[in-house]
């Protein structure tokens, strides 16, 4: 019974860490017609692939990229792999390659929007200290978590 309490409060304290990252931080090119835009697909689909082998980067871009996919069709924006889209996603994430001692050191999730044609980017929103420092604390669940993170950077876009 007293596991129970200690995991719930690890949950708790978890996810009361994560309310902790800052506001999103933005850019974009105020000279493109952002709010035109219907269409997407992956920029470089299956090259930004991480090594199996760095699981935890791994579990992450498979998360972030569920939640970018869920999130623009939630918007009504439409998945496009035939012709041009109107807009290509990218993404980053704070972990690259084994970190020592389990720490991850840049905590940050950004979202890239190129346009379709010109394949430049036109948005860019970016979320610091938004991945624990840890990814495999007890109670933590990454994938609910990203989502979230995913939602409040695309909160921003398209800039009103």
């Amino acid at each position: 019974m007293a596991r129970w309490g200690i995991i719930s409060l690890c949950a708790c304290l978890l996810a009361l860490a994560a309310c902790t990252a800052g506001p999103v931080k933005t850019e974009f090119a105020s000279d493109v017609p952002l709010r035109t835009y219907k269409t997407f697909d992956w920029l470089n689909a299956g090259e930004e692939a991480v090594s199996v082998d760095d699981i935890e980067a791994f579990r992450l871009d498979a998360a972030i990229r569920s939640g970018l996919h869920r999130e623009l069709t939630a918007r009504a924006y439409k998945y496009q792999t035939l012709g041009a889209p109107d807009f290509f996603v990218s993404y980053r994430h704070g972990v690259a390659g084994p970190q020592p001692s389990g720490v991850n050191a840049d905590r940050s999730v950004e979202v890239m929007i190129s346009d379709g044609q010109t394949r430049q980017v036109v948005w860019r929103g970016r979320l610091e200290k938004a991945l624990p420092a840890k990814l495999d604390e007890p109670g933590f669940f990454l994938n609910e978590h990203l989502v979230k993170v995913v939602r409040q950077i695309l909160n921003q876009f398209p800039p009103r």
